[in-house]
């Protein structure tokens, strides 16, 4: 336990520069991609994303809910390295743009016993991870960034808008399938929580509107609405990320309160029985 302790004290440490990184390359980069939503976003998510799994890692170390909040704290680090304009420190976040989303889609399926309940779980999360671990990376390798008005593109093999343009939308129509599917889930399993359902709700909400806002912005992507709807959708998205780790602390608190209610109630109901 305390050899747990020492390492999720150096990897606080480490989180705590992850977090400082795309900040400082955001105040320093004027023409940065993205520069004002990462240098006010992108921090907090990681470090709040960092710290909260870190501390629900400590309590629990056998629940993977922690070891997934971390690792969505240090992927929104590595996604906002996106704002550099020397081109291999960008095109490293831009290959790590998606995976939060992933590690969120997994961390909401898995809240709050850090595990997937069911085999269809398993194959939903595996989907998402290959969108975008391994279909949106690849993808990065034909896109002519540089075109669009962003750094230049250090892995091009060689510019193929259509192409690109054709695996998005496909990708688009997946995400929007698998985000679906993620509503319909955590809406059963809410009602099927019944007196737990306060305590998750924080969590459920936060996140499940951080998934609702995914999917609108995908959906507003394939319509090809104007890109400063688009971009509001994403500022939003981010802004909302931000609010997961402190809903999850508020829920914490919440069912402590509830079992100390209840210990208590118990408690009462006791001395009332012994003394009749």
């Amino acid at each position: 336990m305390r050899g747990l302790r020492r390492a999720l004290l150096w990897l606080g440490i480490v989180g705590l520069v992850a977090g400082a990184v795309p900040l400082a390359l955001a105040l320093a980069t004027e023409s940065g991609h993205q520069r004002a939503l990462i240098a006010i976003t992108g921090p907090l998510i990681g470090w709040a994303f960092i710290g909260t799994g870190i501390f629900a890692w400590s309590r629990q170390s056998e629940n993977r809910f922690g070891a997934l909040m971390t690792a969505i704290g240090f992927s929104a680090c590595l996604a906002g390295l996106r704002v550099a304009t020397e081109p291999w420190i960008f095109i490293v976040g831009l290959l790590f743009i998606t995976s939060q989303w992933a590690l969120l889609y997994h961390m909401l399926l898995a809240f709050p016993s850090g595990t997937l309940q069911s085999r269809l779980e398993g194959v939903l999360v595996a989907l998402m991870y290959v969108s975008s671990l391994v279909v949106h990376p690849a993808l990065v390798l034909f896109l002519d960034t540089a075109r669009g008005g962003l750094a230049d593109n250090p892995l091009l093999i060689e510019g193929h808008p259509q192409l690109a343009a054709d695996v998005s939308r496909a990708r688009y129509w997946l995400a929007l399938v698998l985000l679906a599917a993620l509503g319909v889930i955590l809406a059963r399993r809410w009602a099927a929580r019944g007196s737990q359902s306060a305590a998750l709700a924080p969590v459920l909400i936060s996140g499940g509107l951080v998934m609702v806002l995914l999917a609108v912005w995908y959906a507003a992507l394939l319509a090809d609405v104007e890109p400063d709807m688009v971009q509001t959708l994403e500022d939003a998205r981010y802004v909302v990320l931000a609010t997961v780790p402190f809903a999850f602390l508020a829920g914490l608190l919440r069912s402590r309160v509830a079992g100390a209610s209840q210990r208590t109630g118990a408690g009462w109901r006791c001395r009332f029985t012994a003394t009749r």
